[in-house]
């Protein structure tokens, strides 16, 4: 049995813990034996609970003060050192100085790491061989994170996510030339793209278009400005905000198509979600989801920032509807069947079962290379 400490910073439900949740519960149980770190009544503690997967709450969230996180760094690496593991997992990239720093002291495991937003890979070039040469592999979600990482070849990964279906449907609606709803899913941000499809919205006044916003800002600052903006172009007919929600399949039913503009996103699990429910989608050429988009020729694409450019390829999907419909359809349904789950988490058992044993990992899995029926 190969014991591994999980480090998950923040708890919350965004896609990078629901990846871990993927992971944590599709591994070979018989092999692996998990214990999750991460701050007190965290949302993922509800789900860890449900999945019967160990966790042990001692870390803080972000908001906390330097002492307070010093100390829960401390106590983290108490219960590994006491814990008998034999690899640590660090599911954010940002909390890996300290837990590195405080297991050379102490604990002296091997580490595996996960990479997932630009960010990160861009703090980690600048992070010292201290801090670095116990992690056996870094784990990249696109070549677009992985290209923007100066890691040595040997300890690089870069592996696309399974997807786990949903039983998200498509939920079969006419064509109606003056109701054409649109829907938009995540966090509120301007990485995200939300401001740039209230820029695009201000061209396309004279379509029928009702743009749903499913998520809401990480603060009331932002949730406010993104409100005034929308209001201050006239476009309050044309936004519908419907705030975070867990019901995925509720907020997709009865929509037409979906936009995802994000500038910079690493992978977009969202992307994959339009997938399964067989929305036709139009994608931001950039970033980890420009890469998928090509790759699985799934999505229509539009120039990244260019809100001229969104606005030409919403038009162009409403009045080619029914043809554009039916191409992602099928690009689709290939792209989910190649982006296997169980092809996926055996890469992953690969992974942590070379770093335990402190050989240096690098794994490469884009989804199968033909269609898994």
């Amino acid at each position: 049995m190969i014991n591994i400490a999980v480090i998950e910073p923040s708890g919350k439900l965004y896609g990078s813990e629901m990846v871990l949740l993927d992971i944590l519960k599709n591994v070979n149980r018989s092999k692996f034996s998990f214990t999750v770190f991460l701050p007190a009544k965290s949302q993922l503690s509800i789900l860890l609970e449900a999945a019967n997967i160990a966790y042990i709450e001692t870390l803080v969230s972000a908001s906390e003060s330097a002492y307070k996180k010093i100390i829960s760094y401390y106590n983290t690496n108490k219960e590994i050192v006491a814990g008998n593991f034999d690899l640590i997992f660090v599911n954010q990239a940002g909390i890996l100085r300290p837990i590195s720093i405080l297991n050379n002291i102490r604990g002296k495991l091997p580490i595996v790491c996960e990479v997932s937003t630009l960010e990160d890979a861009h703090w980690m070039n600048k992070k010292s061989r201290f801090t670095l040469h116990r992690v056996k592999s870094f784990i990249s979600n696109s070549n677009f994170i992985s290209n923007n990482l100066n890691i040595k070849s040997s300890s690089k990964s870069t592996l696309y996510y399974g997807y786990e279906h949903k039983g998200l449907k498509r939920i079969e609606i006419a064509y109606q030339e003056q109701d054409f709803k649109i829907v938009l899913l995540g966090r509120i941000s301007k990485s995200k793209g939300h401001f740039l499809l209230i820029d695009a919205a201000k061209q396309l006044r004279k379509y029928p278009f009702t743009f749903y916003i499913v998520g809401s800002a990480p603060s009331e600052d932002i949730q406010k400005d993104f409100e005034r903006k929308i209001s201050g172009a006239g476009l309050e007919d044309m936004f519908v905000l419907r705030g975070f929600q867990t019901d995925i399949q509720k907020e997709l039913s009865g929509m037409h198509a979906m936009v995802v503009p994000s500038l910079l996103e690493p992978f977009g699990r969202i992307f994959c979600e339009a997938a399964e429910a067989g929305l036709p989608t139009v994608v931001s050429d950039s970033g980890g989801l420009g890469e998928l988009a090509r790759h699985f020729k799934f999505g229509l694409r539009f120039k990244a920032n260019e809100p001229e450019d969104l606005a030409k390829k919403l038009v162009l999907l409403y009045e080619n509807y029914e043809k554009i419909a039916a191409e992602d359809l099928s690009h689709g349904k290939r792209m989910l069947s190649r982006l296997n789950m169980k092809s996926y988490i055996s890469r992953i058992e690969f992974l942590l079962e070379k770093a335990a044993a402190n050989g240096e990992v690098s794994v490469d899995w884009l989804g199968e290379e033909q269609v898994i029926t």
